[in-house]
């Protein structure tokens, strides 16, 4: 399966018209530099959170992995149930800002995890859930991530502007309802990364917008 063909199964199990009016667009930016640098991985157990409307689970279970989804929104929101069960893929509903898994739950630990385009929306200290996603992976698993380029979105509106240290920390005070948190500059994202892992490589594709990072505890 390529690229194309997962944002047309995406389509197909969108539950709202939002994803073909804007969502779809947005995939275009990252998700083929995201399935560029996976794409050479033998099958493995893969988490991916904030998985959005499913166009990369579903792209991944079609090369053999086993995959797992975590969101914050309950399933139904992105995500439907029938493309879960259609595609095998499995849907936890937890907040990873809270805690790792839901109360009671044992996800085992996995080879990959996936967090696109997620950082710059956490409400909370970022680090704090860089270390809640740690304990999720097997030894010499991997974290692969993204975030927007600070330069390339300089006017971007934030709650706290470019410093992630500045972000609250955990249940102190309301949550900010601002849809972007923070932004981050290659270095920034570099510094929030080496808080929770020894080895980082950050790079930005081609004619990008987007920084992506693969990193090892």
């Amino acid at each position: 399966m390529d690229f194309d063909k997962a944002q047309l199964i995406a389509s197909a199990n969108a539950p709202s018209p939002y994803y073909d009016a804007e969502y779809r667009a947005m995939e275009r930016m990252y998700l083929p530099a995201l399935f560029n640098t996976i794409g050479d991985l033998t099958p493995r157990r893969v988490l991916e959170i904030g998985p959005g409307w499913g166009t990369t689970a579903v792209w991944l279970r079609s090369r053999g992995h086993d995959v797992t989804v975590m969101d914050l929104m309950p399933i139904g929101t992105f995500m439907t149930e029938s493309m879960c069960d259609e595609f095998g893929i499995r849907f936890v509903h937890n907040d990873i800002e809270d805690r790792p898994v839901p109360d009671g739950t044992d996800m085992g630990t996995f080879d990959l995890v996936i967090m696109t385009q997620v950082i710059p929306h956490l409400a909370w200290r970022p680090d704090r859930t860089l270390g809640h996603i740690v304990t999720l992976m097997a030894p010499e698993a991997e974290f692969v991530t993204s975030v927007l380029d600070l330069k390339d979105y300089r006017d971007l509106d934030t709650a706290f502007g470019t410093d992630w240290t500045q972000v609250p920390e955990w249940g102190s005070g309301d949550r900010n309802e601002e849809v972007v948190k923070c932004m981050y500059s290659k270095s920034d994202f570099r510094r929030l990364l080496r808080t929770t892992f020894s080895k980082v490589k950050i790079w930005k594709p081609f004619r990008s917008t987007v920084l992506f990072a693969r990193a090892k505890v």
